[in-house]
């Protein structure tokens, strides 16, 4: 594994102080092979299952809401998209390559559907850390239907 340059957390926005109040969140590994990991959030049961996605950095946010799409939401319509593009059976598998396992050209077409379901009863908060990969593809939550706050540096004391 590599190092971890950005976490994202999932979960339901508080109806009257802003902030979130998780259920999952995700981290964005670099440097060995990219990826993602998601994991439940519960602070007094520990971890539950975890979902791994080896990425290619082409489009590694696609992809973490992609694994919200399926693993979080369990979004009918993209769960059944991949079981339909899919080369295995990903969606029990605890470790996916998306590009063997579902192809690049059913990516695309996936991420396009993906585009237009709105996801409002979800928050999501990311934090990308310096250097991150990410950093370079943040513009791309502009074009999904997502409530998202960006949590960038601003201050790095060494």
């Amino acid at each position: 594994m590599g190092t971890i340059t950005c976490i994202i957390f999932v979960g339901r926005e508080h109806p009257f102080h802003g902030g979130i109040q998780p259920t999952h969140y995700l981290v964005f590994y670099e440097n060995d092979v990219p990826g993602w990991v998601l994991m439940e959030y519960s602070i007094d049961k520990g971890t539950g299952r975890y979902i791994g996605w080896n990425c290619i950095v082409e489009h590694p946010l696609e992809e973490a809401l992609l694994m919200i799409a399926i693993y979080v939401m369990k979004n009918d319509e993209i769960i059944n998209l991949v079981k339909q593009v899919a080369k295995r059976e990903v969606l029990s598998s605890n470790l996916v390559n998306p590009y063997e396992d579902i192809g690049k050209e059913n990516l695309e077409k996936i991420f396009d559907r993906l585009r237009k379901i709105e996801i409002n009863d979800l928050k999501l908060v990311i934090t990308i850390l310096q250097d991150s990969y990410l950093l370079n593809k943040i513009d791309t939550i502009k074009d999904y239907k997502v409530h998202a706050e960006i949590c960038l540096p601003k201050y790095i004391k060494t």
